[in-house]
């Protein structure tokens, strides 16, 4: 029988990661207690609004939910791009991950950014260490505590209405990595769910979500 020859050759190359489909209800908009399980290196979508942005490195971060009852599971996404104008939330994400004190704050900073820079995987697909804060993506550890809001957004191609709960902030206080980071003071309760909102251009300068990632 005849053979079909292709034009792509993946015999070199691994797979794409599978990611399990979260089945139980979204969780409200509130403050939550997570696990950093993942920062992935993306690249800024080349339909961006900002051209100057297009092509340029973003991360792909994943917090999964801990001590959350019925929502204990769910990984909530967040997307910054790592272009000058999105600086105060890199800062924002990497104090998460410390005390809160100036000293570790600094030290973190200085891991990230040049000259030095963060440690990734043989692919360059996952950043496994800031300095001496393990990340270890896709398997991270390090806890950390995040604001989430859900929000509704309506795909491409589709009339309804698809909901997430995506990270709108890191916070200080979440535990960091074990020897290195910070405490857990205190988590706030979980307030009523929200009216959704329209989720905006995911390409921006701000923290957005990955909406496909639970999906």
């Amino acid at each position: 029988m005849p053979k079909f020859s292709l034009d792509i050759n993946g015999i070199d190359q691994g797979a794409a990661e599978g990611r399990e489909a979260w089945a139980g209800e979204i969780p409200p908009t509130g403050t939550y207690k997570g696990i950093l399980k993942v920062v992935q290196l993306k690249t800024i979508s080349q339909e961006a609004s900002v051209e100057a942005n297009r092509g340029k490195p973003k991360l792909n971060i994943g917090v999964e939910l801990t001590e959350a009852g019925q929502y204990s599971g769910y990984v909530a996404w967040a997307n910054i791009n790592l272009v000058d104008q999105s600086i105060p939330y890199v800062n924002q994400f990497l104090i998460s991950l410390t005390d809160g004190s100036d000293a570790q704050f600094a030290a973190i900073k200085k891991a990230f950014y040049p000259p030095n820079g963060f440690v990734t995987d043989d692919r360059k697909q996952h950043i496994t260490a800031i300095g001496k804060w393990k990340i270890e993506s896709p398997e991270g550890t390090i806890p950390v505590l995040v604001s989430v809001k859900k929000r509704g957004y309506i795909p491409k191609g589709n009339n309804e209405t698809t909901f997430v709960a995506d990270v709108d902030s890191f916070l200080i206080g979440g535990g960091g990595a074990k020897g290195v980071g910070a405490k857990v003071t205190q988590v706030a309760e979980v307030p009523e769910e929200e009216a959704a909102v329209v989720l905006e251009d995911e390409d921006g300068a701000t923290v957005f979500a990955d909406e496909e990632a639970n999906a």
